[in-house]
């Protein structure tokens, strides 16, 4: 109950309160929560948390859902709750009778959707209701859509007004604060689900399978038992659209709006945070809101909930990690590596690469789990043979399977000037995620590394056809320029060369940690979604660096670290 609404409480409420409390009397002590532990969740504070996931936040208004359903923000003056504008659409005008009050029986889940803006639309409050409360087909019928809630980039705290849409409630609730069903998502097509082409599913199962806490209610929808999926899910419309491109990437006031209306929602509802959900994930046809921006929200309502000194949201967000065996530390963990783990598997390397970019998780995630010992930043990235090099056989997609490039020193005549080895060198600071033979149809030994970017991203360097292993172990961090190895320097590119390439992180985690090479029958759009032109992507780390010149031509011509 809130304490800036009078004290009102259903005969539901009422029943559930009473529950809890006789489980409390009946259940023996070691079944029963200790909710002393459960405060015992790590805490963070914002100074701990990189830009702008701390401006993010800082920017969320401290919103909260009334008795009787009503959204609520401070006040710019004395901080008091005022409501947020209500403005009914028309399907909720129509359909606001009891029958058609959310459903029991499971919990119910949020649905994240965009709007889908277009130029040249009325982009005011007239225009998007206008969208609203025209009437729209689905296979063989029209009817108005609607939505719980329109978020908007305005900035709550100043005023709430209908002038600029910051938060709008698009749906009034029942007298008890019980939401209508909101015709926001059309009928589930179980065509693709029975052929095994529903990857979001099926992506909850693996994690399930892996780790029993992780359960969605897209499953519980998948399995047929729901009649309608609008009955059990509150819907919130996003002015814009297309979010996973940088260009049309939300703003960070509107992922704080978002954020608020998200947090309010599931603890007015006790909605888990294993039940926010996209359009996509539900309708496969659909791409809003974005794999990433989808993924975002899920960390940011984990970041906040660390911030907040809630339990009852920590339990929402963290409680179905917590085993018996487990502590509040190890659920936290778990939850954000869930986070991770599920965009790994329904999206490709380099979406995982813009959204570690974007969330900066791997920072937020060192000062949750390796607070004392974080990742080193790899700040400087040279090439892996230092003096001059050529590409001495195949380069980056030359041929179109070639995920990397062969390099070796300019082919001249022995000379007991030259050594007949060259040293293969760390070309940033990394960990070792790899050592050992190389496995496919190539000769000599591979190492692999893991490096940290600036902007929190994360990529792997490569280095193939070793002759020599250095002194590298598996799990320990190297710096720059450390020795790897050496390469046989024969004057015979043919099978002594350095085969070396980058990748995108989470190439470690679909095919290199299953074994350390491509598959043979990669093509080359397989390639460029998992591996960047690894010659090009150091140049542009280090485009005022004059050691190595990013203007030569990279296929055969000489390269000079002098």
């Amino acid at each position: 109950m809130d304490n800036n609404t009078n004290f009102e409480i259903s005969r539901r409420e009422f029943l559930k309160f009473a529950g809890i409390n006789l489980c409390a009397v009946l259940l023996p002590n070691n079944l029963y929560p200790d909710f002393n532990f459960l405060n015992d969740y790590p805490q963070l504070d914002l100074n701990q948390l990189p830009s702008p996931i701390d401006k993010i936040l800082a920017l969320t208004p401290d919103a909260h859902i009334d008795s009787r359903g009503f959204f609520n923000v401070p006040s710019n003056t004395d901080q008091t709750p005022v409501q947020v504008p209500l403005v009914p659409t028309q399907w909720n005008l129509e359909n606001n009778t009891p029958i058609y009050r959310l459903k029991n029986g499971t919990p119910w889940g949020i649905v994240l959707h965009w709007f889908g803006d277009k130029e040249g639309k009325n982009l005011d409050l007239d225009g998007y209701l206008r969208g609203f409360n025209s009437m729209h087909k689905y296979d063989d019928y029209e009817t108005f859509t609607s939505a719980h809630f329109l978020v908007g980039d305005a900035d709550t705290s100043i005023s709430p007004s209908m002038d600029e849409i910051g938060i709008i409630q698009t749906q009034e609730p029942d007298y008890d604060g019980t939401p209508f069903v909101a015709s926001h998502l059309a009928g589930i097509s179980y065509l693709r689900f029975q052929e095994g082409k529903q990857y979001f599913v099926k992506a909850f199962n693996q994690l399930g399978y892996e780790e029993p806490a992780v359960y969605s209610l897209l499953q519980t929808l998948y399995d047929g038992r729901l009649r309608d999926v609008n009955e059990y899910t509150i819907g919130i419309e996003i002015t814009g659209a297309y979010f996973d491109n940088p260009a049309t990437f939300p703003g960070e006031q509107k992922i704080a709006n978002v954020l608020a209306v998200v947090w309010a929602v599931m603890k007015r509802y006790q909605i888990p945070a294993s039940n926010i959900l996209g359009h996509l994930e539900i309708q496969m046809n659909k791409s809003d809101p974005g794999k990433i921006f989808l993924t975002l929200i899920r960390f940011l309502v984990g970041v906040k909930a660390l911030v907040e000194d809630d339990v009852t949201m920590r339990q929402l967000v963290f409680g179905n990690y917590l085993a018996v065996s487990d502590t509040p530390q190890q659920a936290v963990e778990k939850y954000f590596k869930f986070v991770r783990d599920y965009l790994v598997l329904i999206s490709l390397p380099y979406q995982v690469y813009l959204w570690e970019a974007v969330s900066k998780f791997w920072f937020v995630y060192d000062v949750i789990k390796y607070p004392t010992n974080p990742l080193r930043t790899a700040t400087h990235f040279y090439p892996p043979i230092q003096g001059d090099f050529t590409i001495a056989g195949y380069g980056y997609l030359d041929p179109p399977t070639h995920e990397g490039v062969d390099l070796h020193y300019p082919l001249i005549k022995r000379s007991k000037f030259r050594s007949h080895w060259v040293d293969i060198k760390l070309i940033a600071n990394g960990k070792c995620l790899y050592v050992g033979e190389v496995r496919d149809c190539h000769h000599g030994k591979m190492a692999i590394f893991l490096h940290r970017q600036p902007d929190g991203s994360q990529i792997l360097s490569t280095y193939g056809h070793l002759s020599e292993i250095g002194d590298i172990k598996v799990g320990q961090v190297y710096p720059l320029l450390y020795n790897l190895g050496r390469v046989n320097n024969f004057g015979n590119y043919c099978g002594n060369f350095l085969h070396f390439s980058i990748a995108y992180g989470a190439v470690w985690d679909t095919v290199l940690s299953v074994k350390p090479y491509i598959p043979l029958n990669a093509g080359p759009k397989w390639i460029a979604e998992r591996y960047l032109n690894p010659l090009e992507y150091i140049s542009s780390q280090n485009t005022r660096s004059e050691r190595f010149n990013p203007n030569r031509r990279l296929n055969g011509d000489s390269h000079s670290m002098q």
